[in-house]
């Protein structure tokens, strides 16, 4: 059993070695041509980034054929009415394979690139030659930047990917949403096309790394573009925000979405809300084995992790204010008794306090939980 364990983790970490070895040989390319690259477009930046650009295309292409002749994943795409014209794209965030299958997908197309990425030596060449946006999101003034040059790309006709949660989702669920593209839509009028990235199994992102040698299944879809609502500009940001969000989770729930989301926001996970008033919410919620908050947490003996109890605590409050909120501080926080699965839990949320809450999480008798926090608008 232990050999049997031993080759299989040999066997996936040489496949996933090998596949990822493309990234590799296109980073050598780029530092070998570029000069090239250079010359042949005659000294005019325009015609070097289109140049660089349509290589990253093609490029990207082969590594979809690539990884999929080799059974390492099987993407496909979809368009549902968005791709044709559009400029903007906003997509959900499942995997680092998202920004490959989108720029294989949609020509001469730009993108913001966390900082650290841009310090990784296999992707740097890629990154600066064509002429992609690094930007680190704890610095305002860098966010602010790059928000800024997208702006100037889609008024001169360029197309742009962003990924409004930030980063990868570790279990199906949309993340919390930031507001800069819807932002950026409003500022410029131009639609935000949403981009719908499914798989059925998680595979490369923050918390999933499991030794699983069977072909991943991804699929992408391009949704019809969101219209800009007529309303005041902060206001048309949160409209439009809310229907990109209302959007992705419909559409998760959907006959187009794949295994990993369908468990994700299928019924096992829903919460029931009880009662709810001005000054609180009472829900009650049944923690299955195959609930989300479980997966990838402690896989010898599952229990619900306390972060992930904040996280309900903060999707409840968020839904009952209809708005998206931030936790700011907590205060007196207890976790008394473990939630398993297949447990039956009860919560209680008092919200007299504007901008504080104090949460009891019960099973039967016994206090799971409970504890504070403040809490204020997220920007």
């Amino acid at each position: 059993m232990k050999e049997d364990n031993i080759f299989l983790k040999t066997t996936y970490v040489l496949k996933h070695c090998f596949c990822f070895s493309i990234f590799v040989f296109m980073s050598i390319f780029y530092l070998i041509f570029m000069p090239l690259i250079f010359v042949l477009s005659l000294g005019s930046k325009k015609r070097y980034l289109k140049i660089c650009h349509i290589i990253n295309l093609y490029a990207f292409r082969f590594v979809l054929i690539y990884t999929r002749f080799f059974r390492f994943i099987d993407i496909r795409y979809e368009d549902l009415g968005g791709l044709k014209g559009g400029q903007l794209f906003a997509c959900n965030h499942i995997s680092m394979f998202d920004i490959v299958t989108i720029l294989a997908s949609v020509p001469d197309c730009y993108t913001l690139v966390n900082v650290k990425f841009v310090r990784n030596p296999l992707l740097l060449p890629i990154i600066k030659s064509c002429g992609y946006i690094p930007v680190n999101k704890n610095n305002p003034a860098s966010v602010i930047s790059a928000y800024g040059k997208v702006k100037q790309l889609l008024r001169a006709g360029k197309k742009v990917v962003i990924f409004p949660e930030g980063t990868r989702s570790t279990n199906g669920l949309l993340q919390k949403l930031q507001r800069g593209v819807f932002r950026i839509s409003v500022e410029t009028n131009i639609p935000i096309v949403p981009v719908f990235l499914t798989t059925n199994r998680p595979f490369i992102n923050k918390r999933m790394f499991r030794y699983d040698l069977s072909c991943v299944h991804y699929r992408m879809f391009f949704l019809p573009p969101l219209k800009i609502p007529k309303a005041s500009k902060k206001e048309s940001e949160k409209k439009l925000m809310c229907e990109f969000q209302e959007k992705m989770i419909n559409t998760s729930k959907s006959e187009l979405s794949l295994a990993w989301h369908k468990q994700a926001y299928s019924s096992e996970n829903d919460i029931k809300i009880c009662s709810k008033d001005k000054n609180g919410i009472k829900a009650t919620t049944i923690i299955t084995k195959n609930h989300v908050h479980l997966d990838g947490h402690f896989t010898e003996f599952p229990i619900l992790p306390g972060i992930s109890q904040i996280e309900i605590i903060n999707q409840l409050i968020s839904e009952h204010l209809g708005y998206e909120i931030v936790v700011t501080k907590l205060s007196r926080v207890k976790f008394l008794d473990k939630i398993l699965p297949d447990t039956s839990i009860d919560i209680t949320i008092n919200l007299k306090q504007k901008g504080f809450a104090h949460w009891e999480i019960t099973n039967g008798e016994s206090v799971c939980s409970k504890g504070k926090f403040y809490y204020s608008e997220s920007d």
